[in-house]
């Protein structure tokens, strides 16, 4: 990574993220220079003055001219002096592939998450910053925070933590860090369990489905158990009624009537959310 005079460096540690739910004491925010991209910004940096955290945004170089690729771009020295934001620091990536370079400021600092906007049209991050939400998700191996077209830009200051569960166990992925980040936000804990009304085992006693997880994520959790066969919008929904601060999700999870694709919700849910989307890949916890 190289930084220019008078641009903060990040800091650099030898420790890689761990795969445990810790407290985020690193915030990784991707930049491509648009200013879509940049709706991520104040979001990343009112969770890093809440978790006292670092806040880094990288820039990968779109080009193979050296002079130009070790260069500070203007928006970005400009975005780094804003009074706004006094934690941020920046880098310009080695690396040509924004997935890998992100990679790389992740495990190079601790406890690392990234939050990042995206449209999240089809799948997660099919525009914005192309498909790269989506790769970051799937291979970066830290919690990412989505930032959908329709997140509102204060998200932290209104109600609950709303946690996705299908009752699978790859759902348990999001429990320790949907408690973390409901901890740091000082906000109440909705787990929302959408089951088909087709689904006919489920429907004599769904919330037994869920009550270990509810159990796990601690007192004063509580849940709220839908009948619909549109898991996603009756998330949004629930997400829009309690004037969610966040919801969180596992991305994948049980297939069939009475389980939920997380897949295909996280990416809906990011796209016509009202809040940020907190997103983990069940083998986040796998090492």
């Amino acid at each position: 990574m190289t930084s220019p005079a008078g641009i903060r460096p990040s800091t650099q540690s030898t420790t890689a993220s761990p795969s445990t739910a810790n407290t985020p004491a690193t915030i990784v925010v991707p930049l491509d220079g648009s200013d879509y991209s940049q709706r991520a910004v104040p979001i990343a940096s009112w969770c890093a003055d809440r978790f006292d955290a670092d806040l880094i945004a990288v820039k990968t170089p779109m080009t193979n001219d050296d002079a130009v690729r070790s260069t500070m771009p203007l928006w970005l020295v400009e975005l780094v002096a804003d009074d706004r934001y006094p934690r941020l620091r920046a880098c310009v990536a080695d690396d040509d592939d924004p997935v890998d370079a992100v990679a790389a400021v992740v495990h190079a600092n601790r406890d690392s998450v990234v939050c990042m906007s995206t449209h999240a049209r089809g799948v997660v991050g099919t525009a914005a910053l192309g498909n790269v939400a989506e790769h970051v998700v799937r291979e970066v191996g830290v919690p990412v925070l989505l930032v959908g077209p329709h997140c509102a830009e204060a998200p932290f200051e209104h109600g609950p933590v709303v946690v996705c569960h299908d009752g699978s166990p790859a759902a348990d992925a999001i429990l320790e860090p949907a408690r973390v980040w409901a901890r740091g936000l000082d906000a109440p804990i909705v787990l929302v369990h959408v089951y088909h009304p087709l689904d006919t085992a489920t429907a004599d006693d769904p919330q037994s489905v869920i009550n270990p997880a509810l159990a796990s994520l601690g007192r004063g959790a509580r849940a709220e158990v839908i009948a619909g066969s549109f898991a996603a919008g009756a998330i949004r929904n629930l997400a829009h009624e309690l004037d969610a601060s966040m919801i969180a999700l596992s991305t994948h999870g049980h297939r069939g009537l009475s389980r939920v694709v997380m897949g295909s919700v996280a990416s809906w849910v990011t796209r016509e959310g009202p809040c940020p989307v907190l997103a983990v890949r069940p083998r986040y916890f796998e090492h």
